[in-house]
């Protein structure tokens, strides 16, 4: 052990007694070490983040990754805030990690659908490129000097992909290119990958993804070629099941029995995490709400109560006043919420004047001036009273602002993986096949073309899909004529409108928003 510090032996303590204690806050923020398990001596292992980066861990279905992998998750999050440590899960069977689904530090929902995760890898090497052109332009060389020196500071990223060889990450025995750059660079921009798998073939683990993995965790394997493949030794194979181990650092390889919680102590931990962090968890069933009404059981109503996120809204408008900076996730960071209900208050000011639409890749604009807020704030009663009593609405007549109708030409219905899309009598229509709390279903989100505010195309790469999406303008009403869903809530529906496909699709789906484009004046960003 003396070999390195990465990995360290504590006296045993049952896990779930540690995590049901409150955590020291100053100890916490010095480090980021993951619970491996217990030793034969009773000394209990654990990794240093910060120094493995990553992990791979293996084992034939039923060996005990997932609880392993769930109870390093927990840890994590119950001795670290959202502010300093954020999660992404790929569950790949949709059951392995619904104990996880209300977590507060999730970027996301959990992903379950390969299109999706795909799409995250790609966003995770954007998130990794501006990270180290921040590090550059600070002259800093790490995420640790960084955050020293700034005071809004970037949380470590743990990526949790399990089945990750179910992606099929591993074509022609090299690992995708975004993943590649990810763990090359993860070290230094705090991005840190955990890849799960059942599947311990060299297919699956090439030789130059085990490379870039120092770390690595074997559960009972089938066979010891796997063991020599996973671990670079033979014994895997004879490990007890479930829950016993070998971890290998470098040189250095370790047996224990794994950290483990059960089912029915991960619930209490939760409760313990979501109490510390004071949030108002939205899972993906809420999320599906959001996204969509049945008709048969709605009724008229009157416009909803956006008073009772008024104290959130507030508070966010301070921040952004004195900041200047407006977006999703310096909200979250500020106010420690989860990215859905972030999105929701967003969502909410815009709709109350208070900030304006967005704007791509650019910042939104602030609608109120700093005095017109203070004079806000001064105000009784609920906030959109308040915003009607400082900044009165427009009452000018309407169709003075009526704008131009556009015609957009007829385009055959185009078919894809997931989606079908086409236009017809002056619409643009997309069928696409979703999962709502109800189970799968399809949705047919259709809009004018006097709707959309940015066209964006991006063509496939050789290990990454292409994508087309429409970005509409706010307050625009996007009609759902399916009878299963029926109508959209949510007036910018990122996931609905954003539709991938594969090289073979390209000219087709490029003419389809050259044409669009041509019709509606828009013009077409291309990545």
């Amino acid at each position: 052990m003396d070999q390195f510090n990465a990995i360290s032996q504590a006296p045993s303590v049952d896990m779930h007694s540690i995590l049901m204690q409150r955590p020291d806050e100053a100890a916490a923020s010095e480090t980021y070490r993951v619970p491996i398990g217990t030793q034969a001596d009773g000394t209990m292992l654990s990794a240093d983040l910060e120094q493995i980066t990553h992990m791979l861990v293996c084992g034939y279905s039923g060996s005990g990754k997932t609880s392993f992998v769930q109870t390093a998750a927990l840890y994590l999050a119950r001795n670290h805030s959202p502010k300093h440590i954020q999660f992404i899960v790929f569950d790949s069977k949709m059951v392995d990690y619904t104990l996880l689904q209300d977590l507060p530090h999730l970027i996301m929902p959990i992903i379950t659908e390969d299109m999706k995760a795909d799409s995250a890898m790609n966003w995770l090497q954007i998130e990794s490129n501006r990270r180290l052109s921040l590090f550059q332009q600070n002259k800093v060389k790490n995420l640790s000097s960084y955050n020293q020196l700034k005071k809004e500071s970037l949380s470590r990223i743990i990526v949790i992909l399990d089945d990750f060889a179910s992606l099929h990450m591993n074509k022609k025995n090299s690992a995708p290119q975004s993943l590649v750059s990810i763990i090359q660079n993860g070290r230094i921009v705090g991005i840190h990958i955990i890849l799960v798998t059942s599947v311990t073939s060299s297919k699956i683990l090439s030789k130059e993804l085990l490379s870039m993995i120092p770390c690595t965790i074997s559960f009972r394997v089938s066979e010891r070629a796997d063991s020599r493949l996973v671990i670079g030794k033979e014994g895997a194979e004879t490990l007890r099941v479930p829950g016993e181990l070998m971890i290998r650092f470098q040189s250095v390889l370790q047996k224990c029995k794994g950290a483990y919680l059960s089912e029915t102590q991960m619930p209490s931990v939760m409760k313990k995490i979501q109490w510390d962090n004071l949030l108002q968890v939205s899972t993906l069933g809420d999320m599906a709400e959001q996204l969509f009404r049945d008709v048969a059981i709605s009724q008229p109503k009157a416009p909803s109560p956006l008073s009772s996120n008024d104290h959130l809204i507030g508070l966010a408008m301070d921040y952004f006043v004195d900041s200047g900076l407006v977006s999703t996730t310096a909200l979250q960071r500020r106010l420690k919420l989860g990215y859905a209900k972030a999105a929701r208050i967003i969502d909410e000011m815009e709709e109350l004047g208070l900030i304006g639409p967005s704007q791509g890749a650019s910042p939104r604009r602030m609608l109120i001036s700093s005095s017109q807020w203070k004079q806000i704030r001064k105000q009784e009663g609920s906030l959109a009273s308040a915003i009607s009593i400082i900044k009165p609405t427009d009452n000018t007549n309407p169709e003075t602002k009526e704008k131009p109708k556009i015609v957009l030409r007829e385009f055959e219905e185009i078919s894809i993986e997931g989606a079908k899309l086409s236009i017809h009598d002056n619409l643009i229509i997309i069928k696409k096949r979703i999962m709502t709390k109800c189970g799968p279903g399809t949705t047919t989100p259709e809009f004018d073309g006097i709707s959309i505010a940015e066209l964006i195309y991006k063509k496939p790469r050789l290990f990454t899909k292409g994508f087309i999406q429409f970005r509409l303008k706010p307050k625009v009403r996007i009609t759902n004529p399916n009878p299963e869903l029926l109508e959209v809530k949510r007036e910018e529906l990122t996931d609905l409108l954003t539709i991938e496909f594969g090289a073979k699709d390209a000219k087709q789906m490029k003419a389809f928003m050259l044409q669009i484009s041509e019709d509606t004046g828009v013009p077409l960003t291309e990545l």
